[in-house]
This record gives structure tokens, C-alpha cells and sequence, in this order.
């Protein structure tokens, strides 16, 4: 990896190298274990065009290092082939802008949400669904008809799946609330 801090790193490479890597653990982090957030619209550009400003600040500095070679590269990409480092190159640009803008607009708006926001609720339309293939989350969940969030899953059991109508039914909501967006704590029948 060209950011792994190589022996004689200057300081601001070791930083750069551990933000990244923050960035890229609790991206993951986030991705495996959370799925009850869902984040409010008036955040998305906000994130979006921060996300980029940081990776392409990021990425100027460890391109002038390298121009400049002060930057020391992982031993392993001195080994590299030009079209396997211009993929690297390419790729981590894209990576970084990929797991600022899920921890701008996901990960830390979640936090802030689980410590300030306000517990509510809502009611909703919903449909149980079975959930196939590997990368599942659960094998069974309810889509809501408000949430138009690609990380969200509502995960129910088979009991309520196999109880539930086939068609859409209304469902209430127990949330808690900020500017931010709402995590879901909860989804019981509306009746």
C-alpha cells in the first residue's frame, strides 16, 4: 500500500498515512455494523463537496511529496509495474474521496445523532421482503416507503415476515431525530 508509513516518513506523512487509514477501518466498520441511520438531505452536498475538497487536498500533498521525494512510498510499489501504479494511483484517489464521504455522511452525522437527537416516532408505509444472495445483512428486512437510504436495512425475523401482508401495510416508526438524520430504534405494526 504507497501510504503505509516507511522507515524515515516525515511527520506529515505519518499523519496523512494514519488519517487515511482511520478513514478506511471506520468506513468499514460502519458498512458491517450499522444500518439503522438514515441521513437528511440537507447534508449530502455539504459532505459531498467536502469529501472532495479533503481527498483532493490529500491527494496534492502526497503527489508533491512524491514529485519533491519526500514522500517515501511502501517498499512493495517500488516493485510495481507503471500500469499496476497507475491503478494504484488512480484508485486510492477514489477510495479516499469513497470513505471521507461515508464517514461525512454517515458515520460521524450517526454519532451526533445517537448523542443529541430526540427520541419520535412515525408512521409509515412499509413491505417485508426476503433478502437474497451473500452480501445480505439479514436474510429478512421491511423497505420503507420514506427512507431512500442505500445503507439502511430494517431487519425483521421470519415470523413477521411470514404474518405480514404481501402488499404494503403501515408500520410505526420509534426513531431518534436530529438535523442530521434519524436512526431507527424500533418498527412495530401501526395497528
Amino acid at each position: 500500500m504507497p501510504l503505509q508509513q516507511s522507515k524515515g516518513s516525515h511527520l506529515g506523512q505519518k499523519i496523512v498515512s494514519t488519517l487515511v487509514l482511520y478513514l478506511f477501518l471506520s468506513t468499514g466498520v460502519y458498512v458491517l455494523a450499522y444500518h439503522d441511520f438514515v441521513p437528511s438531505k440537507l447534508i449530502f452536498w455539504p459532505s459531498l463537496i467536502i469529501s472532495l475538497a479533503v481527498t483532493l487536498f490529500l491527494a496534492a500533498f502526497m503527489a508533491k511529496g512524491l514529485k519533491n521525494k519526500t514522500w517515501i512510498p511502501a517498499k512493495g510499489l517500488s516493485n510495481y509495474g507503471p500500469i499496476k501504479k497507475a491503478t494504484t494511483y488512480l484508485a486510492l484517489p477514489l477510495s479516499l474521496f469513497f470513505a471521507t464521504w461515508l464517514n461525512l455522511y454517515y458515520l460521524a452525522p450517526r454519532a451526533i445523532t445517537s448523542f443529541t437527537g430526540e427520541e419520535s416516532f412515525k408512521l409509515d408505509s412499509a413491505r417485508a421482503q426476503k433478502n437474497l444472495g451473500r452480501r445480505k445483512v439479514c436474510d429478512f428486512s421491511i423497505r420503507l416507503r420514506t427512507t431512500e437510504s442505500f445503507l439502511f436495512k430494517a431487519c425483521t425475523n421470519s415470523v413477521f415476515y411470514e404474518h405480514s401482508p404481501k402488499e404494503n401495510f403501515q408500520v410505526k416508526i420509534h426513531t431518534k431525530e436530529s438535523f442530521f438524520g434519524f436512526i431507527v430504534t424500533g418498527v412495530n405494526s401501526a395497528q
